[in-house]
This record gives structure tokens, sequence and C-alpha cells, in this order.
């Protein structure tokens, strides 16, 4: 059973266990924790969100030492007092051990974070091409990049954050944060947040292992990695990647490294920009995992198969503006509107509906 499974049971068995001790209809609830900051648990009413926290959140209803009860909404502060009324001490028990039950069961294991260049091997037909990025990286931030050994499944990659300042990274919300529906989900993909950003991210080899584990192989665009021929991929070669499918991730080979060196240090010398422009250069995994792949790796089919033909359409236009308009709208508009899909809404499965609601046309 993977996180997702064993999360989603345990949120359901506690939906009972609220219900009962509350004596109100929860339609659903929802966990945040983790991250450092102090739990909260929302449960869904007909009436009202009823809010669990821990004993030393301010606004409630009713504390006691294991918990706070408070509510959300308006017209309802007679119902709300209500149900904190007919919270006896024997209820309030149970629903203390049912917190403590939830959170036990939704605490994922911590991976094993390990030295990518000592661990490359785990990496499989992968290694070769990520081992002069691993190498590379190192010797220019003066940290590596993790290797992450999950309890099962392949490894992923945690990118340190060597460019706080510069959105290399997908930024999330709270509930991507710390919500353990998501966190579960994402670690099903191999994926993970640190200090808000999702720079825990897999390879492309790994994620499509996962993503065929969780039946979401029709959808979005399978990731690869490819050795570039030249600085800069071209907006016809990117997209007749796309055409096919695939979303290529540029990685540069031990002698492109060793030939900008030079000039990263340079640069690193004479001004912060210059220095900036190099994380790119360094982080175009991480990138693009984070950011494109995740964030449209649930788009439908029929989405997927619109822009595949356009992508290929694009790549065989006699204008190369027309390229070019192709492949910042999927960079840009597409991923945009995908990621703040995803830090919008309250579960993984609500992406198809709430996609659609918003989503940019094609050029």
């Amino acid at each position: 059973m993977g996180a997702r499974e064993t999360t989603e049971a345990a949120l359901e068995a506690f939906t009972g266990e609220a219900s009962a001790a509350l004596r109100v209809e929860v339609n659903g609830a929802r966990l945040f924790d983790g991250g450092g900051l102090p739990w909260r648990i929302r449960l869904a009413t007909p009436q009202a969100r009823l809010w669990l926290d821990e004993p030393s959140h301010e606004k409630t209803l009713i504390r006691t030492d294991d918990f706070a009860l408070s509510y959300e909404g308006r017209d309802v502060a007679d119902w709300a007092a209500g149900v904190a009324r007919r919270l006896t001490p024997e209820r309030q028990r149970a629903l203390a051990f049912a917190i403590d039950r939830l959170r036990e069961a939704t605490a994922l294991r911590p991976p094993e974070e390990l030295p990518l260049e000592d661990h490359l091997h785990e990496l499989g037909d992968e290694a070769p091409l990520l081992a002069p990025l691993a190498h590379a990286y190192r010797e220019h931030y003066g940290e590596s990049i993790a290797l992450v050994r999950w309890q099962s499944g392949p490894p992923s990659l945690l990118f340190p954050d060597v460019a706080p300042d510069q959105s290399l990274f997908l930024h999330g919300s709270q509930h991507l944060d710390r919500d353990v529906r998501f966190t579960a989900y994402l670690r099903d993909l191999g994926y993970g947040m640190a200090d808000g950003k999702l720079r825990l991210v897999p390879t492309p080899a790994g994620f499509v292992a996962r993503r065929r584990a969780m039946g979401l192989e029709a959808r979005g665009f399978e990731p690869r990695l490819i050795l570039a021929r030249t600085p800069v991929l071209s907006s016809r070669t990117w997209l007749r990647s796309l055409g096919e499918g695939v979303f290529p991730i540029n990685l540069r080979g031990e002698l492109a490294y060793r030939l900008t060196r030079p000039a990263r240090e340079v640069g690193r010398r004479l001004h912060d920009e210059l220095a900036t422009m190099w994380h790119t250069h360094f982080h175009a995994l991480g990138h693009d995992m984070s950011l494109h792949v995740f964030g449209m790796h649930r788009l439908e089919a029929r989405h997927t198969r619109e822009l595949t033909d356009r992508a290929a359409k694009a790549a065989r236009a006699l204008r190369p503006r027309t390229a070019v308009t192709v492949a910042r709208f999927v960079e840009g508009d597409l991923t945009r509107h995908c990621v703040r899909v995803w830090n919008d809404i309250d579960r993984p499965e609500a992406f198809e509906s709430r996609v659609d609601v918003g989503l940019p046309s094609l050029p």
C-alpha cells in the first residue's frame, strides 16, 4: 500500500471518529502537519468548518489538555456552542486519541540523503548523463545534489536552495507543503517539499515508473534526459520532442561544463547578476521536473493530444516566430496556470476538473 492509500484510509477513519465524538455530520477531514509548525485539522460539516488545533491556539470554543476546538462560518455561533457543550470529557478523550492515531498513521518516515556523486550507480541508465552535472554542481556551489533513497521505489534528487531569490522551483502553498494528503501524493511520485519549494524531485526514469504505478501514465508528458549538443536547445528541436509526447530535459556533458568554468568564475567575481545567470545552467533538471513536468502531469489525454499536435505543427512551421510563441506558451502561460491550480485545490484528484477553468488558449 502506497503513502496515498495509507493516508486516505487514516483520514476516512478519523472522519468517522470525529463525527461520533462531536455528534455532528463530518463530510471530510484535512490534516496540516509538519514543517516545524503546529498541527491543524479542518473538519467539513454541513453547517460550518470546525478546526482542531494544538491547545495553545488562541481563538477557541473549548480547550482541553490535548486540543482546542474552534469554528469558521457565519451565523453559526449558537450551533458551534452546542457542539462544544455536547463534547463531554469522555468524548474529549476519544477525540484526543483519534487525533494521535491520525497523526501517527500519516507521519511518513524520512528518507535517507546521500551525496549524489558517491551513489550515481543507483540511477541505472541515467547515471552517465547525471555524472557530469553532479561533479560540476559540487565544484561550482561547494555543496552537492543529494540522492534521496526512499523506503521503496526509485531514488530521487534533492537540490540545495542555492538561489533562494530566483524562481528555480515550484513554490507551494500551505496545502502542498503541509497537507498530509498532498505530502503522501508527492511521496508516491518521488517528490517532496523543502522550505516551501518543490526541490526534491524524481529523475525522469523514476517519475515514469512511479507514475505508471499510480495509474497516471496516460497523462501529461514523459520527461527524458538528453545530452545537449548545443549551448541552447532551439524552440523547434524542443517542440519536436513535445510533439512526440516527450518533455526533453537538457543536460551538458563533462566538456561543456569544463569549457564554461572560466566564464562562470569571472561572472561570479564581477557582478551578482552575472552569477545568477548560471543558476539555470545547473538547475534545468530540478526546474523542469519541479515546475513543468509536475505542473502538467495530470493533464488529461485530450489536452495532451492537443498540445502534442500543436507542438508538432509549430516545429514544422516556416516562420521561426511560430515555434517560439508555442514554446513560450507551454513553458509560461500553461505551466503558470497548472501551478495555480495545484496551489488552490484541496485534493490531487480535483486537478482535472479545475484545470479547465481559465485554461489559456493555445496560440
